[in-house]
């Protein structure tokens, strides 16, 4: 293989080129922040509903199990689209991919250290992290509404730390809204 050196028009056209198809990618891939973003808000409001009408113990373990439903769900969506659309990963993608991984692992890490050393609320730490993976996305993909999403985070972590853990359920869904949705029928609308 023959080294080629390229112009600085070239070279910018290349880049260029390679965020496009990463958006591109993003809009076939979507679905991750849309589907993610109803996941979270409705086991959210359904932990806050449980909660207050005190219709079950232990309202939190609806976390755990949107949690495996969602990662399998994500897991299958993956491997189909991927098998529909030939899907070619870039270099943009693999790094958002692995951040994500980096982040789940973390917000898995967090979670069992909380839970047991602790034994206190989380969600400000799992805002911070969920923001810097939004906001990394965003960044890379030059995509303002991500951005935002992602600042939209760090806001709601500072928030979650002065109100109740219930309280706290009904702001983290003012950030998945800004955050994921948002963002995600954003996307939807600028790529299709």
């Amino acid at each position: 293989m023959k080294n080629t050196e390229l112009s600085s028009e070239e070279s910018l056209a290349l880049i260029a080129k390679s965020i496009q198809q990463t958006k591109t990618h993003l809009n076939g891939q979507r679905f991750y922040y849309l589907f993610w973003g109803w996941a979270v808000l409705i086991t959210s409001l359904t932990h806050y509903l449980l909660a207050i009408n005190k219709t079950v113990a232990a309202p939190y373990f609806v976390w755990p199990v949107m949690g495996v439903v969602g990662f399998l769900s994500t897991l299958f969506y993956g491997y189909k689209y991927g098998k529909k659309t030939g899907y070619v990963e870039t270099h943009l993608d693999r790094t958002l991919k692995h951040l994500w991984i980096v982040i789940g692992i973390s917000l898995f890490a967090v979670l069992w250290i909380f839970m047991h050393a602790y034994q206190s609320n989380p969600m400000a730490i799992i805002s911070v992290l969920i923001g810097v993976g939004t906001l990394v996305s965003g960044l890379h993909m030059r995509f303002k509404p991500l951005v935002i999403g992602g600042v939209g985070f760090f806001v709601g972590a500072i928030a979650l730390v002065y109100v109740s853990p219930l309280k706290g359920l009904l702001i983290y869904d003012v950030c998945i809204i800004i955050g994921y949705l948002i963002p995600g029928y954003m996307l939807k609308k600028e790529l299709s």
